[in-house]
């Protein structure tokens, strides 16, 4: 009874020991402030075409399920209208790709396979840190109709491991944000095309 009672805690406390890690987003290749201003007045109509997928180095790459994709969808159209009415613009979004005049389309290529160097972290038990890019995390292509102008931003995804980390990690889910990322790459773009 007494080892199956450890068995059970050392399971429950796994998960928590795991989080030693720090992530965050990184915004490659914004617009510089060179380009032309916002005029601070647009009328956008926009379309989103969103693709999904997970990447694990033992099963490869597996679509997200239909579900989690409306769900991700959803979310990105709700960052993309709340973005622009920041900047001042009327947004509206809409199925139809060729009624529109702002095209947005997202690619999440997420990697969720330990990078070589988190293995030594993890097999050190955090002792040993590690740090590592996963680069191309998510595109975002923007087009716009009416300024002929159009960006594709690659956002890398940052992680930072180790023991010392395991009273912090919980910023993670602050700062490892892709929605807000998205909402400063269209922010961006808007701003300097």
């Amino acid at each position: 009874m007494k080892d199956s009672l450890r068995f059970l805690i050392i399971i429950l406390i796994l998960p928590i020991t795991q989080s030693c890690t720090v992530a965050n987003y990184h915004l490659r290749d914004a617009l510089s402030n060179n380009d032309q201003k916002h005029s601070g007045i647009c009328d956008i109509n926009f379309s989103l075409i969103l693709e999904s997928s997970y990447h694990t180095n033992t099963f490869g790459t597996k679509n997200t399920n239909h579900k989690e994709l409306t769900e991700i969808k959803n979310k990105y159209i709700t960052s993309t209208i709340d973005a622009l009415h920041d900047i001042g613009c009327n947004a509206i979004h809409t199925e139809n790709t060729e009624s529109s005049n702002f095209k947005i389309h997202i690619k999440r290529q997420q990697s969720v396979s330990a990078l070589p160097q988190e293995w030594l972290t993890g097999l050190s038990f955090g002792l040993i840190p590690s740090w590592g890019t996963r680069p191309e995390q998510f595109l975002f292509s923007f087009k716009s109709i009416n300024t002929e102008k159009s960006y594709i931003y690659t956002v890398d995804s940052k992680s930072y491991n180790h023991l010392i980390l395991f009273p912090i990690f919980w910023v993670t889910f602050f700062i490892a944000d892709e929605y807000s990322t998205f909402q400063k790459a269209i922010t961006n773009f808007v701003k300097k095309s």
